[in-house]
């Protein structure tokens, strides 16, 4: 096997074509991820408490080798050409990310007598391409109509690997949930528990009473939602400068239709 037809996989599980040897995968994927890495700090990483850690490393690199003999190179820093899904991953944005992500970073990693700081490095690789994919997740949902956005938000919010949500990101899937359903009534929840406040405050909720709809637009929204009830054709310019929430207050209207069961979808002209 060569590294031109082999491809490192380490979301949702660990594997290099047929090989399964942890310790020895742990390498190219440390440096799929950081670069170029010395011998020695891949030693202290992987067998800290050995007698003789070096020797530890040759063995791992000598059953790799074997299996794929480029796999990785070099005499005191040792790199990779092997494609690694992880790495792969920061480089997409949109749809492109949300389908590549098969699963956590090195998920139920169970390795004995690894560094402390290996499971540290691990975690923060985990957190760094959940939130990636979490991020582009929302900005999709941002970008779609009103049941499409649920569906992405409750994408984004149960992503394995993903740390807990701060709150700005929490008041962000509450905008897109769909309003009753069990997501919306979680993030309202968590969002009290974190902040000790209502789950309203900040956000822009999407319930049809006036006392939780999109806070100071209720005038605008309901001459919109007056325009867009009866049946026919016809059109509405929202104007005003930029920044002050007219693409907030449109989709906040396709919401509304969308609970009143009316259809509708969204036509995003920037770009």
């Amino acid at each position: 096997m060569t590294a031109s037809t082999l491809r490192l996989h380490t979301l949702g599980g660990l594997s290099l074509g047929e090989f399964r040897k942890v310790k020895s995968l742990l390498l190219p994927v440390i440096v799929a991820l950081d670069g170029p890495t010395t011998r020695r700090h891949l030693a202290a990483l992987l067998w800290p408490r050995a007698a003789k850690p070096e020797a530890s490393l040759r063995v791992a690199l000598h059953a790799l080798r074997e299996y794929c003999p480029d796999a990785l190179w070099g005499e005191e820093r040792l790199s990779t050409g092997l494609p690694c899904d992880a790495a792969e991953l920061l480089t997409l944005r949109g749809a492109a990310a949300e389908r590549a992500y098969t699963g956590a970073f090195l998920p139920d990693l169970n390795v004995p007598d690894v560094s402390a700081e290996f499971e540290e490095w691990a975690e923060g690789w985990r957190q760094r391409l959940a939130r990636h994919v979490q991020s582009e997740t929302l900005l999709l949902a941002e970008r779609s109509d009103p049941a499409q956005a649920a569906r992405w938000a409750a994408r984004a919010y149960d992503l394995p690997g993903a740390p807990p949500a701060e709150p700005d990101t929490l008041r962000r899937l509450l905008a897109l949930s769909a309003p009753a359903s069990a997501l919306e009534a979680a993030l309202r929840t968590e969002l009290r528990d974190l902040t000790g406040r209502r789950a309203t405050d900040g956000v822009r909720p999407v319930r049809r009473t006036p006392h939780t709809r999109m806070l100071g637009r209720e005038a605008e929204l309901d001459t919109l939602l007056a325009w867009a009830t009866p049946a026919g054709g016809g059109t509405a310019v929202v104007t005003g400068p930029g920044g002050i929430g007219k693409s907030t207050l449109a989709r906040a209207l396709l919401r509304e239709l969308t609970v009143l069961g009316r259809p509708v979808f969204l036509v995003d002209a920037e770009g």
